[in-house]
């Protein structure tokens, strides 16, 4: 079974939550960082981190580090990884970037030169000057820091946050990778009631009834990795049959979150049914100094 160094990126401060998550799930030698957890892991992993870490945003592969103060130091490095055995003669390759502490400043800059890298290897395997670019995409980050380059592939695709239930949101739109982490700061159990009294769209209570329903949170969307030739393709498969089977739908919650804004309270309805918990949570309209 391959093993990959797998990064799980967080929201700072979301560090401990998600280490507890991992090791929940059975990952183990967790190297933390600030907004990242490092460690070993098998396509299993990437899978069910995808699939159950609520706080995270997204599951990145390590593809290399190393140290680049030039650009000539740059385009080696990303030219030496086989680019060739990821990404096929079709695939959409896009490169991100960024840069902190480090002499290679011009984000701009080190991407153009990452992607002449990716690109040249690329000609030598498929024996081509152009590639087509229409095939499943493929995230590639450049990142500097203190003139180390770290290359990532992203397995996630549209950030983690994104569950696919909150199409409709409110004037000051709460992450849910956030609302997750501040109820799991919150010590609440799933037995007790949770009142949200400034409840908005109601993004906190969503993700609590998901918790509470033991409903991976990315159960109801897709990831990139699962259209690549990398992985089998069971595996996803399997684990998705798995998280729907350790979902406890008929478990009821006490959910309550009021607001003033009766329209906002729509959205949040709305929100809630397509998360499939409208009936978890009584949303009512009331000012704050009733509640």
């Amino acid at each position: 079974m391959n093993k990959y160094n797998i990064i799980i990126t967080s929201t700072f401060g979301l560090e401990a939550i998600v280490k507890r998550e991992l090791l929940n799930l059975g990952c183990e030698n967790l190297k933390v960082s600030d907004g990242m957890i490092e460690f070993q892991g098998s396509g299993k992993d990437i899978a069910r981190c995808n699939l159950w870490i609520r706080s995270r945003s997204r599951v990145l592969i390590k593809l290399k580090e190393f140290a680049a103060k030039s650009f000539e130091e740059l385009f080696q490095g990303v030219y030496s990884i086989n680019w060739e055995e990821i990404i096929p003669f079709e695939g959409r390759f896009v490169i991100t970037g960024k840069s902190a502490r480090s002499q290679l400043s011009s984000v701009p800059a080190c991407q153009s030169v990452a992607e002449k890298a990716v690109i040249k290897r690329l000609q030598l395997r498929y024996k081509a000057e152009r590639f087509p670019k229409t095939g499943e995409r493929h995230i590639i980050q450049i990142s500097l820091n203190r003139d180390i380059a770290t290359v990532t592939l992203d397995t996630s695709g549209t950030p983690l946050y994104k569950r696919g239930y909150r199409r409709a949101i409110g004037a000051a739109p709460l992450k849910e990778t956030m609302a997750a982490g501040m109820v799991e700061l919150s010590y609440w159990r799933k037995d007790r009631l949770l009142f949200d009294p400034c409840c908005g769209s109601g993004t906190i209570l969503i993700e609590a009834a998901l918790m509470a329903k033991n409903i991976a949170p990315g159960l109801k969307r897709d990831f990139d990795f699962e259209k690549w030739g990398l992985f089998d393709g069971s595996i996803i498969k399997e684990e998705r049959e798995k998280a729907e089977q350790a979902a406890n739908r008929d478990f009821r919650p006490k959910l309550i979150g009021s607001d003033i804004d009766p329209e906002v309270l729509t959205l949040a309805r709305e929100n809630a049914e397509r998360a499939e918990v409208g009936a978890d949570i009584e949303f009512k309209v009331c000012p704050l100094n009733e509640a």
